[in-house]
């Protein structure tokens, strides 16, 4: 998006995103052990890195011709690119308060970091350690 659109607003949407992502995953950590013991929140975690870095190891040994898939990703996404349609209601109306590019940079940068480690390992430090 950054070689596409203005770097700075590209940057201000994806940190923006990152920051909205960190705090509520700083509330989750400081909400969940009220509601679930440590213990069980220490096994949680140590599942979920443990099923993430196996899912890794996954798809590394999966993608041995990164080239061909990383090309047909590209195609995918200029195919995408290139039937995209004109503005809808939603869209229009938060372009009023944001441009289209800072929400696309934070709805992307969001959702990818949903459920991710970085959020779990957050969540995870947030449980034993002071938020701020």
């Amino acid at each position: 998006m950054a070689m596409r659109h203005p770097k700075s607003i590209v940057l201000s949407g994806a940190l923006t995103a990152l920051i909205v992502m960190t705090v509520l995953s700083t509330g989750l950590g400081r909400i969940v052990p009220n509601l679930i013991s440590r213990k069980h929140t220490n096994s949680a975690a140590t599942v979920l890195y443990a099923f993430f870095g196996l899912r890794l190891l996954y798809i590394a040994w999966r993608s041995k011709d990164s080239k061909a898939s990383q090309k047909k990703e590209m195609e995918e996404v200029e195919e995408k690119l290139e039937t995209q349609q004109g503005k809808t209601a939603y869209r229009r109306f938060f372009s009023r308060f944001c441009t289209p590019i800072f929400l696309e940079a934070f709805i992307l940068t969001f959702l990818a970091e949903w459920g991710d480690r970085s959020q779990i390992a957050t969540i995870a430090l947030a449980t034993h350690k002071n938020a701020v």
